[in-house]
């Protein structure tokens, strides 16, 4: 059997996108016969939308202005330079993952389906309704095949009833669907044809001891804050900053590429995914808005806040439903512009106990990903 996945894979500078993609196929290796074949499709995704002619034009000339500026303005240069040296971290990490030596677009994806028996889209946000591609929704699958999502994210807390009508129609003839966040459940059940499943992402199906086996080597030897920040926010590292000095420690972050701001004492760029794993497993405390960062946080047994972003609050949703496993929701963090003492008042999270939640949601999201590849989930059952 051949196993097919597509996700946010190709070409992606986003830490959470190749590591859920490089989780997934691992996932699967693991439960999957000795003669199954699993990868990653190499898909070019972004590029269905069609744009006006005047849009296309004003987007040429802003590149040109942004190129010419990258060139002329030194430190804009030395941003370029750092956001060179993440995407080749990046890109080469990406290459170690098992994926199709050919690279679709949305033009050609429909040559793909010969290749694979099973086709599996999903994890992160691919069923966002601000980024509508076929080929995540699985259009271009013809019946006859196994069609399944595996922990799809929407990230929104509502849809529109034409957004609806897309997944209707997308999903009539999927033989398993589930999601990654628990409010999705509700939003999409009605228009499903089988049973909707809240599932793990991929990356919390694997264990910190398999992490560890691509887990670089340290990088900072001091003790450390570890920050990262997916929002440009002055006020983010402004609290970073006081907290590292209270607790008299060394504040280390991922440089955010498109602020001139240099907030820490160390700030990377050069950081691939595995160098990611590393900063987060090594600090003494993370500061994040990013749910994968989140993420392994909790597998590596992290006292960690995250910050609640000002825009894009849609997308807490994922990282409600990811703490409610640990009975962790207190653990954001609505009020740091107003509240210096905003640390003060978040009670340690005890390791110490087991995390039952956490544990049935790990079995039972392995046992959809083993059943609905070998087709059990049938719409019948439903």
């Amino acid at each position: 059997m051949r196993i097919g996945i597509i996700t946010m894979y190709h070409n992606s500078v986003n830490y959470g996108g190749n590591l859920q993609a490089y989780a997934l196929v691992k996932a699967i290796e693991k439960i999957k016969d000795e003669d199954d074949k699993v990868e990653q499709i190499s898909y070019i995704y972004g590029r269905e939308q069609k744009k006006p002619v005047l849009q296309i034009i004003k987007n040429f000339v802003k590149k040109i202005l942004i190129l010419s500026a990258n060139f002329l303005i030194p430190a804009r240069r030395k941003r370029k330079k750092a956001r060179t040296a993440k995407a080749k971290a990046i890109k080469a990490f990406g290459l170690s993952i098992p994926h199709s030596d050919k690279i679709y677009n949305h033009k050609n994806i429909d040559r793909c389906v010969n290749d694979y028996d099973v086709f599996i889209t999903g994890s992160d946000q691919v069923w966002n309704p601000i980024m509508w591609e076929r080929a995540y929704r699985l259009d271009f699958v013809p019946s006859g095949k196994i069609k399944i999502s595996y922990a799809a994210s929407i990230s929104r807390n509502s849809l529109t009833e034409a957004q609806k009508d897309v997944f209707a129609n997308s999903l009539k003839d999927y033989s398993a669907v589930s999601v990654r966040e628990k409010n999705t459940v509700d939003l999409i059940e009605d228009v499903s044809p089988v049973k909707v499943e809240w599932v793990l992402d991929p990356t919390m199906l694997i264990s910190h001891e398999e992490w560890d086996e691509i887990c670089t080597s340290r990088r900072e030897q001091e003790k450390y804050v570890f920050c990262y920040f997916l929002s440009n926010n002055e006020m983010f590292e402004k609290r970073a900053k006081e907290f590292a000095h209270a607790k008299n420690l060394k504040l280390v972050s991922i440089a955010y590429l498109s602020s001139k701001r240099e907030f820490a004492d160390s700030e990377y760029s050069d950081v691939s995914p595995a160098d990611f794993i590393s900063f987060i497993k090594n600090a003494e405390f993370v500061l994040t808005d990013s749910f994968h960062a989140s993420v392994f946080s909790l597998l590596y047994h992290k006292q960690f806040f995250v910050f609640e972003r000002m825009k894009h609050k849609d997308m807490l949703t994922r990282l409600t439903s990811l703490l409610s496993m640990f009975d962790a929701e207190y653990r954001i963090c609505k009020d740091i512009e107003t509240n210096e003492a905003w640390y003060e008042q978040k009670m340690d999270i005890d390791y110490s106990k087991p995390f039952e939640k956490f544990e049935a949601m790990k079995q039972k999201s392995i046992l959809y990903l083993q059943e609905s590849i070998n087709n059990k989930c049938l719409k019948e059952n439903y």
